[in-house]
């Protein structure tokens, strides 16, 4: 069987049908989104080490969707490269 080691049920609940943890949190096309400085509203105008939301770069879209949690799901999910692994088992025969 097949896991993710950063399974979430916070943007979508396992009673809701999210069987294998998916989350904007645990998905490749999310990125933080940081503050700078030199913005002019309040909210952005900030340390580019302070977090201020999140952005989704889904590849079929031209443009980046805001959010102002980490949490959340869409159609879209996918877990990013780095994070897949495989759970050795008797039936692998290694």
């Amino acid at each position: 069987m097949q896991s993710s080691p950063s399974e979430c049920y916070k943007g979508w609940k396992k009673e809701d049908g999210n069987t294998q943890g998916r989350c904007c949190c645990n998905c490749r096309y999310q990125d933080p989104i940081v503050g700078h400085p030199w913005n002019k509203t309040s909210l952005t105008r900030t340390s580019i080490t302070h977090i201020i939301g999140y952005g989704c770069k889904m590849p079929e879209s031209d443009r980046i969707v805001f959010f102002d949690t980490n949490h959340g799901m869409c159609e879209m999910h996918e877990y990013p490269f780095n994070n897949v692994i495989h759970i050795v088992t008797k039936e692998d025969n290694v």
